[in-house]
C-alpha cells in the first residue's frame, strides 16, 4: 500500500470514528441516554452521516485499492510467466 492510499484510509478512519465518538458523547452525556443504546445509536447515525458526507474521501480510497488490486494481478501475471 503506498503512502497516499494509506494517509487516505487513515484519514477516512479518524474521521469516521470522530463522528462516532462526537455522536456517542452527545447522546449518552447530553441526552442521557444508556450507554449501549448511545452506542447503537451513535454508530447508525455515524454511519449515515459518513455515507452521506465522505463519498469523495471514499471515493479516493475505493480508486486507490482498484489500482493496488491492479498492480497485483499484473505482478502475479509476469510471476506465472517466469
Amino acid at each position: 500500500m503506498n503512502r497516499a492510499s494509506r494517509s487516505t484510509l487513515l484519514l477516512f478512519t479518524v474521521v469516521r470514528l470522530a463522528f462516532f465518538a462526537g455522536l456517542f458523547a452527545l447522546l449518552h452525556w447530553g441526552a442521557g441516554l444508556e450507554g449501549w443504546i448511545a452506542a447503537v445509536v451513535g454508530a447508525v447515525m455515524a454511519f449515515c452521516i459518513s455515507y452521506i458526507f465522505l463519498g469523495r474521501l471514499r471515493d479516493r480510497l475505493s480508486e486507490s485499492i482498484s489500482q493496488r488490486s491492479v498492480l497485483t494481478e499484473d505482478e502475479t501475471a509476469e510471476d506465472s510467466r517466469s
